[in-house]
């Protein structure tokens, strides 16, 4: 396998087959997928399919003469769905074979948030909101103060955040974000795309700084008036978790404060934004984090689950407001993953959990009367689900180590499989390394999960060089048992051109329970740190392990556990390639960097103990450091100040500035980027190789 082919292929030529475009029909016993230029509607319950061409649709509008493909469908009812063409948002009647124009989003427009109660988008245009109707734009907000957002994701997607809108449930109300800006500090990036190159300033807030300050707002379309929900000061506290309630009356919001050890649930009226009353409070002596909005229950506007780990680990729990219950519904150390939703009754609730120490993920449901967890997957391995009340049925996605994709339906009255897709393993005819998945065991006997890639060939009379791939920081797990277990293929062309491949999932990685993800709280790197050692040292014990050529890398925090290991544990390593590496916790944002280190103020042993800059003297062996010119999650300055530092003590490091590119190196760009890595690592060691 070429590199190229490795880095590139992954998401082209070797990407398993999968059905393309699944979609339940909404109100309809059926689904949809996209085949060639037609949709293909298949109920359940027949074996008779529907097709729509692309010749279909351009016939059922004037518009859509030179429509180029086949859009995908986003259904709004069983014989509806709505698709957009350039800026003009469409709806297709399959009965009708017609399409409607609906309304224009003008192509600047973005953070488009569609609504089928009522058939109207909110988007955003520069800072300002607007809702996209029928007969033209509604203007949520109108203003021109620089700094003051509408509409937008607020405190850098933290806490699950991932818009900015909330379509109230009978499509009458809009709630939005308001984030002002204008207390956090400029940050300068430079746009080298014009002569001259110009300043490009952002908003970074950096931990122990000023932070954004963010209201809820809510819109009435029949009144044309706004509001803003009464969350009271201090203004640097957290507004997450925004859910309605069924009937519209009321919106949620989960209020938490700047130290993020103390959170609110709390319940305010949508008509006057005023607070009624806090539903649930919860506090941690480290932190608490809100990733999920409460799920009212179909029928049932006085019952809710809530997810939450106040007992070590995430799990459901059944909230009951009239009778001020609270009844906990999956136990055990198995971590709830995705909610799936409820069938068409309410009286099961699907859900997926991590198993297996988190390496797979299987499909359950809970009854809601009795309690009883059900499991509606039997293999180990990965499966991720949608479910559909209509149908009464799953679509599944599997993979393991062994298994490329499998995708089917289960209909889940009759337990019946029916099976969609088979994806063939498009490396067969490759030599891709050897695969293996184990544990080992902590310095306090906590079972971490270790992926090793080893030549598909070995040869008994060699010693291997081996690189360890390390991230090991909070919110991120990357060795699963899934397909090649999650591992990118440049790994398998770096085995087979003769090293082995290494990483080790240490404490503080997700997906564990409290105790193991929290151990690093305050002091980020230590832990971590020796767990990578306890792995280096069964690497050491391995006999065809050439112990005098060994690599660490890794990206973004596993760029910051490179130059940890480099430089706080000198002499383990040959070689480091670091990449958008944080070298100082001070530099990284607020609200990520607060929840496990405080405030600089209040923490300056482990701000002090954690940074990098001030322990370059250390280093011991080559070190590279890459970089985005334009990285906006670990802004340059981070490697810049190393750099200097480095200058200043008169230690050489070596560094590669990626122009324009952001965070990651992405596109045909990263091709040039593994190759930088492998060609380094193999010119300090001086690794050659022989057939």
């Amino acid at each position: 396998m070429s590199l190229e082919d490795a880095v590139i292929g992954q998401w082209t030529k070797f990407r398993p087959e999968s059905v393309r475009g699944f979609s339940w029909v909404k109100n309809k016993d059926a689904y949809s997928t996209v085949y060639g230029d037609s949709i293909i509607i298949q109920a359940l319950d027949t074996s008779n399919n529907q097709y729509i061409s692309l010749k279909d649709i351009k016939n059922a509008h004037s518009e859509l003469g030179e429509l180029k493909r086949i859009p995908f469908p986003q259904w709004t009812n069983y014989n509806t769905f709505i698709f957009r063409k350039d800026s003009v948002y469409y709806e297709y009647n399959t009965e009708e074979k017609r399409a409607y124009h609906l309304f224009v989003v003008p192509r600047e427009g973005s953070n488009i948030d569609f609504c089928d109660q009522n058939y109207m988008a909110a988007y955003t245009r520069g800072n300002n909101l607007l809702i996209a109707t029928i007969e033209g734009d509604i203007p949520v907000s109108n203003v021109s103060i620089d700094n003051i957002v509408y509409g937008q994701a607020v405190h850098r997607y933290e806490f699950g955040i991932s818009k900015g809108t909330y379509w109230s449930p009978n499509g009458q109300k809009l709630a939005y974000y308001r984030k002002d800006e204008r207390s956090v500090t400029d940050y300068p990036l430079v746009d080298l795309t014009s002569v001259p190159a110009k300043s490009n300033i952002i908003k970074y807030p950096m931990a122990g700084d000023s932070s954004h300050y963010v209201t809820l707002g809510i819109y009435d379309l029949a009144r044309n008036t706004n509001l803003f929900v009464r969350t009271g000061l201090p203004k640097d506290q957290y507004l997450t978790n925004i859910q309605w309630g069924p009937k519209s009356e009321f919106i949620y919001i989960a209020q938490l404060n700047r130290d993020q050890n103390h959170l609110r649930l709390n319940k305010y009226s949508a008509d006057s934004g005023k607070f009624i009353s806090t539903i649930i409070e919860d506090s941690s002596a480290t932190y608490v984090q809100p990733l999920h909005p409460m799920t009212f229950i179909p029928g049932k506007p006085h019952q809710f689950l809530w997810r939450s780990e106040k007992d070590g680990y995430d799990h459901l729990y059944l909230y009951d407001l009239t009778a001020d219950t609270i009844i906990q519904l999956t136990q055990g150390q198995d971590v709830v993953m995705d909610e799936l939703g409820f069938s068409k009754n309410g009286g099961f609730y699907y859900f997926t959990r991590a198993t297996n120490y988190a390496l797979g993920r299987g499909i359950y449901r809970v009854q809601l009367d009795s309690f009883k967890i059900d499991t509606l997957s039997t293999q180990p391995g990965t499966h991720t689900a949608s479910f559909h009340p209509e149908s009464n049925a799953l679509f599944v996605s599997y993979s393991d180590t062994s298994t490329p994709g499998l995708q089917y339906i289960v209909d889940l009255d009759s337990m019946s499989i029916d099976t969609l897709v088979v994806a063939s393993n498009k490396l067969d005819s490759f030599k891709v390394g050897k695969l293996k998945l184990f544990h080992l065991l902590s310095e306090d006997s906590t079972i971490l999960n270790v992926r090793m890639i080893t030549p598909s060939k070995m040869d008994s009379t060699k010693r291997y060089p081996v690189l360890v791939y390390v991230y090991n920081g909070p919110g991120v797990q990357l060795i699963q048992n899934a397909r090649n277990a999650r591992a990118p293929y440049w790994m398998n062309h770096l085995a087979e051109k003769g090293w082995v491949v290494f990483t080790l999932e240490g404490r503080g990685s997700e997906n564990r329970g409290v105790d193991f993800e929290q151990i690093t709280f305050r002091n980020l790197g230590e832990v971590e740190m020796n767990d990578q050692l306890l792995g280096l040292e069964y690497l050491k014990g391995l006999d065809f392990v050439d112990t005098t050529k060994l690599v660490v890398h890794g990206w973004s925090y596993g760029g910051f556990m490179t130059t940890s290991l480099m430089l706080k544990r000198p002499g383990n390593f040959n070689v480091g390639v670091a990449g958008g590496p944080v070298m100082d916790w001070r530099f990284y944002e607020i609200m990520y960097t607060e929840r496990y280190m405080d405030r600089p103020q209040d923490n300056p042993e482990g701000y002090k103990q954690a940074s990098l800059l001030n322990k370059v003297d250390s280093l011991q062996g080559d070190l590279l450091i890459i970089h985005g010119s334009i990285d906006d999650v670990v802004v340059p300055q981070h490697s810049l100040q190393f750099l200097k530092n480095a200058v200043s003590s008169g230690v050489q490091v070596d560094f590669f500035l990626y122009p324009m590119h952001p965070h990651n190196v992405r596109g045909k760009d990263r091709i040039h980027l593994m190759d930088k890595v492998i060609r380094y690592v193999e010119d300090k060691l001086d690794v050659s190789y022989s057939d």
